[in-house]
């Protein structure tokens, strides 16, 4: 029965309040004490002082209507955390306010969520008014101008250069004067080798004006880590290290670099050829107004973008214990099964349950379970009505998985109970179709699970639910992409209802996506797997043939080459970089030869940038796996990818 476990993770944990705000107790629930922990970077304490005021603000009534404060409020927590993939609708309906509080502040926060979605024009436009208004603060027309900068730097970095110095430095506040010399610093090295001496002595300025920053600005740690790069990129070692000791000594591992890897631009795609390197910084928790990812460096202009957005679709890789961390990043060369795609589902969500004013539920009482959270729903059904939309943040968390015991008939009749609770909800309220069409999804598994279904009845319906989706015209192609891919890694789903999904989804991408969409591969290079191993040597043939791929692709191989060994052990840890314990990945890409063996190996993604790239090209020769296989016949073939952690103390490293 775990097979439909998917659909509720997706569904209920997306929905329930987990994912919105922190959870806590004990604080009196007021704006000023939101206010204050977010001016302090507490998240955690601002989340508390949110949740309390959400309770504190419940209506007496369902008004069908959002609240401008909390509409305010969480847009300011989104922004402040990194996260504004979620917060668009929100914001959008705080700009359409006919006099919004600060308007130029939330006009600052939507460009930046459109930057981040990689909507430049729009972004830019949105900056452009932020930097005119002279009712905007000098810090927020500041913040605007930088953004500008951030856009123009991808693709005309002396234009950025023009943005930039153009700024009138006696209106800079001292504790911005660091970013504006850092960006002078990345526009003028991307700008061309005759402005080398102008971004040497801009990041000398911003080292110098760090100190004058917020802490939570992470200036220190920001300028640290282009220090690093610049000496990378001159080979000055020593100074690359010591810069690196500022901000990512006795750093955890990051996360989500397989993920970041997948979704690279494929080599010659927008001219961007197998050399260009992109370095992207991502921070932890970026001031207002700025994107969690940004451009550090480029090889040449006009190549960023695709590389940027790849970063943001799969959320990044995550700087769970550092303010900011660096990643150099080059094509593919061939498309990835693996490929992220960002749905707007959860935005969707997001937008339609605040709009009609249910806003998450409190995490306070999260230790007490379901008793609590029972008393809450009764408490709201009693002043809303049994079917009032303001009931899902409760019930949607009551769904959420470790919250029903389904070997407990009780906890069976309640998760039943729950789901079609929750389905007439959505139904009488006129949920968005990607909302309704989720639950339905999981309303299924929970059937199932609760064993008011046979496993028989529940893939009968799903398959049913399924292929009706991939006939719907208004279906966004990432939603459809997601669920398909979560349909094919059910691990006993019957070969054929999978087969029939793949098929489906890769007869409407075809259709429907450009030329080139990495959807589209991803979905092809699934079906091909799934088909050869099944023995439908003709079918899986058919399957790539809508895709440009080489025929010799290792991806295509049957089976696919496995990792035997290499000889690549603690010893070939840095030295030099021992006595910092630092960890770092390496993602290389290489071909085999037709005894499995590693060759012409280059690196597709450097964690942190410089500090490992020689030793991990020096040992990619090292690296055997399986022979790839061709109609039955031992072959060479090309583009492995393989992650090379490198991890002190311990003396121990590991592929993965």
């Amino acid at each position: 029965m775990r097979k439909f476990a998917w659909l509720i993770g997706v569904a209920a944990c997306v929905l329930g309040s987990g994912a919105w705000a922190s959870s806590g107790n004990g604080r009196a629930a007021s704006d000023q004490a939101f206010q204050t922990a977010l001016a302090q970077h507490n998240l955690y304490a601002a989340g508390v002082a949110l949740n309390d005021l959400v309770d504190a603000r419940l209506p007496a009534k369902d008004t069908g209507r959002p609240d401008p404060l909390l509409d305010r409020l969480f847009a300011d927590l989104f922004a402040a955390s990194g996260h504004l993939s979620s917060a668009g609708p929100i914001l959008r309906r705080v700009l359409d306010d006919p006099a919004p509080p600060e308007p130029n502040h939330y006009r600052l926060l939507f460009a930046s969520y459109e930057e981040s979605a990689g909507a430049w024009s729009d972004a830019e436009a949105l900056y452009r008014k932020v930097a005119d208004n002279p009712k905007s603060s000098p810090e927020t027309a500041l913040s605007a101008q930088f953004g500008i900068a951030r856009l123009q730097m991808a693709t005309d970095p002396s234009a950025a250069l023009a943005t930039l110095t153009a700024i009138d430095r006696n209106h800079v506040p001292d504790n911005m004067a660091w970013e504006v010399d850092l960006l002078i610093e990345r526009a003028a090295n991307m700008a061309g080798p005759d402005k080398a001496a102008m971004a040497a002595s801009a990041l000398d300025r911003a080292w110098a004006e760090a100190a004058n920053a917020g802490v939570a600005d992470g200036a220190v740690a920001q300028v640290a880590n282009d220090r690093a790069l610049a000496a990378g990129r001159k080979g000055d070692r020593e100074t690359l290290i010591a810069m690196l000791v500022v901000d990512r000594s006795d750093r955890g591992a990051n996360q989500k670099q397989n993920m970041v890897v997948s979704d690279l631009p494929i080599c010659g795609a927008g001219g961007i050829g197998p050399n260009d390197v992109v370095i992207i910084d991502v921070a932890h928790q970026p001031p207002a107004g700025r994107p969690a990812v940004a451009l550090a460096w480029a090889s040449r202009p006009g190549i960023a973008a695709p590389f940027l957005l790849a970063a943001e679709r799969s959320d990044a890789p995550s700087v769970p214990d550092g303010l900011v961390a660096s990643f150099a990043l080059r094509c593919r060369t061939v498309p990835a099964m693996s490929y992220v795609a960002r749905s707007s589902i959860v935005e969707d969500i997001a937008g339609w349950m605040t709009g009609r004013g249910a806003y998450p539920a409190s995490n306070s009482d999260a230790g007490d379970g379901l008793s609590s959270l029972a008393t809450k729903l009764a408490q709201r059904q009693a002043r809303y009505g049994s079917n009032s939309v303001m009931l899902l943040p409760l019930l949607f968390r009551t769904a959420m998985p470790g919250m029903v015991d389904f070997s407990d008939p009780e906890g069976r009749k309640h998760a039943s109970e729950v789901t079609e609770h929750i389905g007439t909800i959505l139904q009488q309220n006129h949920a968005p179709p990607s909302l309704t069409l989720m639950w339905r999804l999981s309303s299924i598994s929970v059937a199932v699970m609760a064993q008011t279904k046979t496993e028989a009845e529940g893939q009968a319906e799903m398959q049913a639910l399924l292929q009706k989706m991939t006939d719907d015209p208004a279906l966004p192609l990432d939603t459809l992409y997601m669920l398909t891919n979560g349909t094919a890694d059910m691990p006993t789903l019957p070969t054929e209802f999978k087969q029939m999904m793949l098929k489906s989804t890769l007869d409407l991408l075809t259709r429907k996506a450009p030329a080139g969409d990495q959807r589209t591969a991803a979905i092809a290079l699934r079906l091909h797997e799934l088909l050869a191993s099944a023995g439908d040597k003709a079918g899986a043939r058919d399957a790539i043939a809508r895709i440009d791929i080489p025929h010799d692709a290792c991806e295509l191989s049957d089976p696919q080459p496995h990792y035997v060994s290499s000889n690549i052990t603690a010893d070939d840890y840095p030295g030099d970089l021992a006595f910092m314990t630092m960890p770092g990945v390496s993602t290389a890409e290489f071909d085999l030869d037709a005894s499995g063996a590693a060759q012409n190996g280059r690196l597709l993604l450097e964690d942190p940038p410089y500090a490992f790239d020689e030793i991990a090209l020096a040992r990619i020769p090292t690296i055997h796996y399986d022979p790839a296989r061709f109609d039955g016949k031992v072959a060479a073939c090309r583009a492995v990818t393989q992650n090379i952690r490198w991890q002190m103390p311990n003396s121990y490293m590991g592929m993965w």
